[in-house]
């Protein structure tokens, strides 16, 4: 039971849930009350997020080593850079890591310093009736682990090259515009017969620029515009309600967006670090009515 809480149960489709008291009393035929207080009393939440943690860790160190290893984009990455180079811009690409590691720089003692026992923790016998707590799991991963990591960081790995493709798309297709419009050569003039793009590919190339980077930034392991509240394990987390905001009662439907973004930049930088709630100077006034 402890091992379904905490290392989740992996679905035929390669999916992975972490469940919930009521599932596991179903499932292993105890109370809930019963699963509640194993929980709280091993402490199997701690365990839960050091398990998280560790598979996180492995994930990023996946993802490092095939990112290091991935192939380059097509042709037409290499037809942006040189477009790019033609207007000033150099692309310079990423140092290749080198093979051997470097020496260290630490002068090495021949008499190695004795290591320190590390104490052992004591696991509290189990009360009569009483499932026995299995033990942590190491800091090594089992063999599933690594297939979720695996999976994980090829998963990843794709959608980062593909958002780089789209960009390079992006790119392009701007190149080209502008390319299109410049005087042909021994001609001063500028071509008048070729038009630019119109506002509503140009509305799509930024949708598509903007879906690309949050793709990157995702697979990248980094945050997005969405700062939805939400626990490790993917559940929705209570807000206090005193903490929320009335949006038809306080006139902030009738704002334009480029005030809402203001005021949410307001919000983020008056918020403390602890993530106390703390509104924006003047929030609690609600916001001007026309």
């Amino acid at each position: 039971m402890k091992k379904a809480y905490v290392e989740g149960i992996l679905l035929p489709d390669g999916g992975l849930v972490y469940p919930t008291t009521i599932q596991l009393a179903e499932q292993f035929g105890v109370a809930r009350e019963t699963v509640s207080r194993w929980i709280n009393r091993e402490r199997w939440e701690t365990d839960r997020a050091f398990h998280q943690q560790r598979m996180q860790e492995a994930t990023d160190a996946e993802k490092a080593r095939q990112l290091s290893k991935a192939p380059s984009l097509d042709q037409r990455t290499a037809e942006l850079a040189e477009e790019l180079k033609e207007h000033g811009v150099e692309v310079c690409p990423a140092p290749a890591a080198s093979g051997t590691p470097e020496p260290s720089q630490e002068p090495t003692d021949p008499v190695s310093e004795p290591e320190e026992e590390v104490p052992q923790s004591v696991v509290p016998e189990p009360l009569p009736g009483e499932p026995a707590a299995t033990q942590q799991p190491g800091p090594t991963p089992d063999f599933r682990t690594h297939v979720i990591v695996g999976e994980r960081a090829r998963f990843d790995t794709t959608s980062l090259t593909l958002a780089k493709a789209l960009q390079a798309e992006v790119a392009v297709t701007i190149q080209r515009s502008q390319r299109s419009r410049k005087p042909a050569a021994g001609n001063k003039e500028a071509n008048k017969d070729a038009q630019p793009l119109a506002p509503k590919e140009l509305l799509s190339l930024a949708g598509t620029l903007e879906r690309a980077q949050r793709i990157g930034r995702l697979a990248l392991g980094q945050t997005t515009d969405n700062q939805g509240l939400s626990s490790p394990d993917g559940t929705p987390v209570k807000v206090d309600a005193e903490m929320s905001v009335d949006v038809r009662n306080s006139g902030y439907d009738k704002l334009p967006p480029a005030e809402l973004a203001r005021l949410y930049a307001e919000a983020i930088r008056a918020c403390p670090e602890d993530g106390a709630g703390q509104e924006a100077p003047g929030a609690h006034k609600g916001a001007p009515r026309p």
